[in-house]
């Protein structure tokens, strides 16, 4: 008798408990993108216009971030989406050359 007291007592005690609302927490208004697409796009454009001055071309990313100015990461991210655009492709040698030049 006395553990069913202790029981509804209990279950009483959760169904009287108040809930916070975590909405003050949240912000307003999540941004849908938080890289900025117009800077990579110019970043993209930048890079393929460089392969397309320097015919013959071809570097692996470490030399990529080098010549380019950027984190090495990025570089190998910028190859890969000029590289899934069929912009470049990469050489069994591991660089990346123009795709009209490809051997």
């Amino acid at each position: 008798m006395l553990k069913r007291k202790l029981s509804s007592s209990r279950t009483q005690a959760l169904l009287d408990m108040t809930l916070s609302s975590t909405r003050g927490c949240l912000p307003e208004a999540v941004p849908a993108e938080r890289r900025n697409v117009a800077a990579r796009h110019a970043l993209l454009r930048r890079i393929h216009g460089e392969f397309e001055e320097m015919r013959g071309l071809a570097v692996t990313p470490e030399q990529a971030a080098k010549l380019f100015g950027l984190p090495g990461d990025v570089a190998s991210r910028v190859l890969g989406q000029l590289t899934a655009a069929s912009i470049l492709h990469c050489r069994k040698d591991g660089q990346f050359a123009l795709r009209a030049e490809q051997v």
